[in-house]
């Protein structure tokens, strides 16, 4: 079983309350490690949720650094939240940064997950590599 860790949690979206917040970001900190991540690495992520509290779309934005790690740790911070949901039932969409030390910093390539046309879910992993890779 995963242990809860602290981590680096900055909100961005001024519309959500603080239940919501607290939920996310305890729930989110069983499924994120911050372990071998370097300083100043972090991803900004954009969560849209269904009303059981299942992320439909989650969204990296941006990223810090700009290389292979940030790209890494991006993955794997929307992974971390893919895996732990479902959230709140009604829990507000969202903007997080999220990191060990978690800031806003210039912004990074754009990795998105959508879903598919029918309604279902892409795996996020590999909608995720093929971004990475181009496909």
């Amino acid at each position: 079983m995963k242990r809860a860790l602290a981590l680096a949690f900055t909100l961005v979206s001024s519309s959500v309350n603080a239940d919501d917040i607290g939920a996310f970001n305890n729930q989110v900190s069983w499924c994120y490690s911050t372990d071998g991540v370097a300083p100043g690495t972090w991803a900004e992520i954009a969560v849209t949720f269904d009303a059981g509290g299942k992320p439909t779309a989650i969204n990296v934005l941006r990223y810090q650094p700009d290389s292979d790690a940030g790209r890494s740790h991006a993955r794997t911070v929307a992974e971390a939240i893919d895996e732990c949901g479902p959230y709140l039932a009604g829990i507000s969409d969202m903007t997080v940064v999220i990191g060990p030390q978690a800031a806003p910093k210039p912004a990074a390539p754009l990795i998105t997950m959508p879903d598919n046309a029918d309604g279902t879910s892409n795996s996020l992993a590999n909608e995720i590599q093929k971004i990475i890779e181009g496909q």
